[in-house]
């Protein structure tokens, strides 16, 4: 499993993650990979956004916000709809496992996840990060139901 980001001026570097992760691994992918891109990838004043997966959302993250200053955005649980990081990912996928495409080895598979990280366009970028206001916007209406 990998995490990443993205800012208005790019992506952060791939981290391979756990498929089971705590709070603490958590911070140390975000301290590791997100604080050191953030002023590359993001203009200033910047606010994180996340999910509410619990380990987003424990008293020990939200501890390691306020110590780093992060701000973070709130955020309604069990709402992907409304995640444009759902919308990257999946574009990503879309062309990593291009007609079907099979990889060999794990090695491989992280050089061509890693060059599909890479590659996605900025507008692509701009383009989801604009869509915010709309989203929240469309949730706002639909009193907190799906959206389109």
């Amino acid at each position: 499993m990998f995490w990443g980001a993205f800012g208005m001026n790019g992506t952060t570097e791939l981290a391979e993650v756990p498929t089971r992760m705590n709070s603490e691994g958590y911070q140390e992918i975000l301290e590791e990979t997100l604080l050191p891109s953030a002023q590359r990838i993001s203009k200033r004043g910047w606010i994180f956004q996340q999910d509410n997966a619990s380990i987003h959302a424990s008293n020990s993250t939200a501890a390691f916000f306020e110590k780093k200053r992060m701000r973070v955005l709130d955020w309604p649980a069990k709402s992907p709809d409304l995640n444009p990081m759902e919308n990257l990912w999946g574009m990503v996928a879309r062309n990593f496992y291009v007609h079907g495409r099979q990889y060999p080895n794990k090695e491989t598979l992280i050089k061509a996840l890693t060059a599909a990280w890479n590659a996605i366009p900025c507008e692509i970028i701009h383009n989801l990060i604009r869509s915010m206001k709309t989203r929240i916007y469309n949730t706002i209406l639909k009193k907190g139901f799906f959206t389109k």
